[in-house]
């Protein structure tokens, strides 16, 4: 399985990768799977929808950034599995 784990776009502060062109490039070099992990959710659904019709696995990660005993840290968090909840009145 060949692809990125760490990828930020346009929706990212001060990233000039735009979604377009990250999933051309991810096509070209035959990538199997391709990450998001902006610190916002704003460009995902882009995202899916592009990888999905490029037949290139979408993994929706986040970067979560934290201060801890004055230590700033960041964390990436992944999405696991995609589960829908349905709300019944």
């Amino acid at each position: 399985m060949k692809g990125f784990l760490y990828g930020k776009t346009e929706y990212s502060f001060l990233s000039p990768i735009r979604i377009d062109q990250y999933i051309e490039m991810a096509k070209e070099n035959h990538f199997d799977f391709l990450t998001i992990t902006d610190p916002n959710m704003y460009g995902v659904y882009k995202f899916y929808k592009k990888c999905i019709k490029s037949n290139i696995k979408p993994i929706i990660g986040l970067e979560y950034k934290y201060s801890y005993l004055n230590n700033d840290s960041k964390l990436i968090l992944y999405a696991k599995k995609q589960q829908w909840l349905y709300c019944f009145k």
